[in-house]
């Protein structure tokens, strides 16, 4: 009955969900290292861009093997994300030295570590409320710039997650479709950040676009990525008039990742996260390497302890953090004509939505909402229709971390 259910959907054209910037509108996404052939004149039309939007201490060198690197002086990482998404723009990904740059006057990380310190500091010192549990959900269908983006399934996928919380008890925040805009989500965050107590349960669900990933200050391959919101790109004012100021713009009115992992590491009783866009898997691959808690173990191979799980270690500590893809790759559905699939565990039942979010909570209720087994289940059966969908040209992997023995985390 399941091999029938997933053959049936072999025919369905495929629809990449969250790829507002695909691969085919940035060439050399592809993550390869060889040797580059740049001209003077690349290098030169890149300086005179960078200089454009204001960044005249900003310098372009090759490195050693080809790739366009930034040097220079720039007065905050907003400066730099900035050259970044020029640099890509102009010359693709893959020729531009993901090293950071060192001279920079103001590091978002460091403005931003110390404010959570405060407000971490503020928390402990009022007297702990009653435990509750919330959580934060976003999700779009359809966005202002629709020339660009392309609709989703992004406010199915939110409802179906929510319902499955209320059932569970959670209080919700849900930002859907054109409520889900990057001031209402920038809000929601700072809000739902300053009533979590340290006895709370969090749980963080996002559908949308994903921003292509840029370099971060950790040089190699540590990559930041970027939530598309209802109002992200090409929605207010005149059109971009080419493909590197498109991307600047998106870039600048989409949320960055770091907000909602910054949300993600207030002290709690528990965590979880919950990504469903395209690249999603650079929020796993991006972090640096860290041993677990003594007595825990990763859930899959080569998944490194991530920002979203910086406090882990402390005591009552718990996250479980999941994206719908692996670096690099797009997360699938059924076109938006069809809208649904027959669902693989259950004869004549459609889903409705992504993938990977609809499989998992399909086995959740099979599972009784253990989660690290419902994620082997959904993670096998998403990169099945995935590769089935595609004729096998696409894959699909879903990623799991958690500081949690499996067995143990019960949503």
């Amino acid at each position: 009955m399941r091999r029938r259910a997933l053959m049936a959907l072999s025919t369905v054209p495929l629809l990449s969900l969250a790829g507002c910037v695909a691969p085919q509108q940035v060439r050399g996404y592809e993550r390869v290292y060889q040797a580059h052939q740049l001209s003077d004149q690349q290098l030169a039309q890149l300086q005179a861009r960078l200089r454009a939007e204001g960044l005249a201490e900003a310098r372009v060198a090759r490195d050693t093997v080809g790739r366009a690197q930034l040097l220079g002086r720039y007065a905050s990482e907003e400066q730099v994300e900035t050259a970044f998404v020029l640099a890509q723009a102009l010359l693709g990904p893959t020729a531009v030295s993901p090293f950071y740059p060192t001279d920079i006057a103001e590091r978002r990380w460091e403005r931003e570590a110390a404010l959570a310190l405060q407000a971490h500091a503020q928390a402990r010192q009022r007297q702990a409320p009653p435990s509750r549990r919330r959580a934060l959900l976003i999700g779009i269908n359809q966005f202002l710039d629709d020339r660009h983006l392309r609709p989703l399934q992004g406010e199915d996928d939110a409802r179906r997650v929510q319902q499955y919380l209320a059932r569970a008890g959670y209080e919700t925040t849900a930002l859907l479709g054109p409520e889900a805009t990057r001031g209402a989500i920038e809000s929601a965050i700072a809000a739902v950040g300053r009533a979590l107590g340290s006895d709370d349960e969090l749980f963080i669900y996002v559908s949308s676009h994903g921003a292509l990933p840029l370099p971060g200050p950790a040089g190699g391959d540590d990559r930041r990525m970027s939530i598309v919101a209802y109002d992200s790109g090409d929605a207010m004012g005149p059109r971009s008039r080419d493909a590197a100021e498109y991307l600047l713009r998106l870039q600048r009115s989409s949320v960055r990742d770091s907000l909602l992992q910054d949300l993600a590491q207030r002290p709690s009783r528990q965590t979880r996260a919950l990504i469903d866009t395209c690249y999603s898997g650079e929020m796993l691959q991006s972090l640096r390497q860290e041993p677990l808690p003594a007595g825990l173990a990763e859930q899959r191979e080569g998944i490194a302890l991530q920002p979203w799980a910086a406090t882990a270690r402390a005591q009552r500590s718990r996250y479980t953090l999941l994206t719908a893809t692996s670096p690099g790759e797009l997360a699938l559905g059924p076109p938006p004509r069809e809208g649904s699939f027959e669902s693989p565990l259950r004869s004549g039942r459609r889903l409705r939505g992504s993938f990977f979010t609809q499989l998992l909570f399909e086995c959740l209720e099979q599972r009784q909402g253990l989660l690290q087994e419902a994620f082997a289940d959904a993670e096998r059966l998403t990169a099945q229709l995935a590769r089935q969908v595609s004729a096998g040209r696409l894959t699909q992997t879903p990623r799991l971390l958690s500081t949690m023995a499996r067995g143990q985390d019960r949503l």
